[in-house]
């Protein structure tokens, strides 16, 4: 879900399910899904709250997925329903055996909420995407003020790499990185070697999503990472229900890096 405001998140999540599955006569939500994923009568069809971390295929490790909220179909008690003011979740939807929808996975953002993640990345998991550890290391690079030069050792360690394959990864195209780390250079110099490397290697990433189909959908949707219905087909936010399509974002680093802590975060 988020970053932050992970209780707010759920009481979204919750007022969602409910509000789809009390009203679904003249709903534009369920208009838009009944056509969409030819559902021809949706009186058996539920919204189901994902409570349930998924295999990612990307890292084999159990995770939330991108879905929140997916529909399934089967038959459910109106007593029940009643009762549980039109809340389901995953322990229901096995409860009553019912089928999940495929590509029916909705992504729940907060109304009042702009800083969510779209998509975090320690240093394997990135090299997993992009083929190389060099490029996150450079993004993670300390840049800012002349003091911090020296943790930029750590950060390059610390993303499974060395200087060595640095300059060579970056020497086509940073002909001056080697002086990043000779302390016998000015350090006004090396700030603004610095600052070219980190940002060179933030447009890199961005340019190889934005250039990327299959990778846009698998950052965005997870489609590639999870099993049907877990992917994100779809998104709500601010109110509004849409197809989930990639849209503008920004690449930076997560909050960790002072202690050691290194990923790539993909923003709106």
């Amino acid at each position: 879900m988020e970053n932050f405001g992970t209780k707010e998140g759920t009481i979204e999540e919750i007022k969602f399910v409910e509000f789809l599955n009390k009203n679904k006569s003249n709903n534009s939500i369920w208009n838009i899904l009944s056509v969409k994923l030819k559902i021809l009568n949706i009186k058996d069809y539920y919204a189901v709250r994902v409570t349930t971390k998924q295999i990612s295929k990307l890292t084999g490790e159990k995770v939330l997925p991108k879905a929140d909220v997916y529909i399934a179909h089967g038959t459910i008690p109106a007593q029940y329903l009643e009762r549980n003011s039109f809340f389901l979740e995953e322990k229901d939807a096995e409860t009553f055996n019912m089928s999940k929808l495929n590509y029916s996975g909705i992504s729940i953002k907060r109304e009042d909420s702009t800083r969510y993640q779209i998509l975090k990345m320690t240093p394997n998991t990135f090299c997993k995407i992009f083929n190389n550890y060099e490029l996150g290391a450079g993004a993670s690079i300390f840049c800012q003020r002349e003091e911090e030069l020296s943790k930029n050792d750590s950060v390059v360690r610390g993303w499974n790499t060395n200087w060595n394959n640095m300059f060579q990864y970056f020497g086509n195209y940073i002909p001056e990185i080697r002086m990043i780390n000779d302390c016998s250079k000015p350090l006004s110099l090396r700030i603004q070697i610095a600052k070219k490397l980190k940002e060179y290697s933030i447009s890199t990433i961005k340019n190889k999503i934005k250039g990327d189909i299959k990778l846009l959908d698998f950052i965005f949707k997870g489609v590639g990472n999870f099993d049907e219905p877990y992917t994100a087909t779809w998104f709500f936010e601010g109110g509004l229900f849409r197809k989930n399509e990639p849209f503008d974002f920004t690449v930076t680093t997560g909050s960790g890096r002072s202690h050691g802590e290194f990923t790539i975060v993909i923003k709106p």
